[in-house]
């Protein structure tokens, strides 16, 4: 009887610790990024359904951008987004990946002029 009360709560911890872990990223993080022009703030806007992320990354005085192809697999999650090019030129797409832990998410973005990391925190 015993072992079976153990084996039922161990159950439940396993199942609660993975909707932490996918339902970790909700909600508002910001990351300070120093540019040529300064520090500047980039804030996301998550929202994990099951694995599939959506939501919004806004930074500088561009406005939003949504989030596309969101993925949130453990603690990796990937995403991309688009803004639009110099000039009136082709868009330009960003390609996120990163890990989150807690209250922290580290995040490298690729496209543009290169890789650029960051880590931002969750907003509370």
């Amino acid at each position: 009887m015993k072992f079976r009360s153990f084996v039922t709560l161990l159950s439940v911890f396993a199942l609660v610790s993975i909707a932490f872990a996918q339902g970790g990223i909700d909600g508002k993080w910001e990351a300070k990024v120093t540019t040529q022009r300064g520090e500047q703030t980039t804030t996301f806007e998550f929202k994990n359904a099951g694995g599939t992320v959506t939501g919004t990354v806004s930074a500088g005085q561009g406005g939003s951008t949504e989030i596309k192809n969101g993925k949130l697999a453990g603690t990796n999650l990937t995403f991309e987004t688009s803004q639009a090019g110099r000039g009136g030129g082709e868009p330009v797409t960003f390609k996120w990946s990163g890990t989150v832990s807690g209250d922290t998410l580290k995040l490298t973005r690729e496209g543009g002029r290169g890789p650029q990391q960051m880590e931002a925190k969750r907003v509370k």
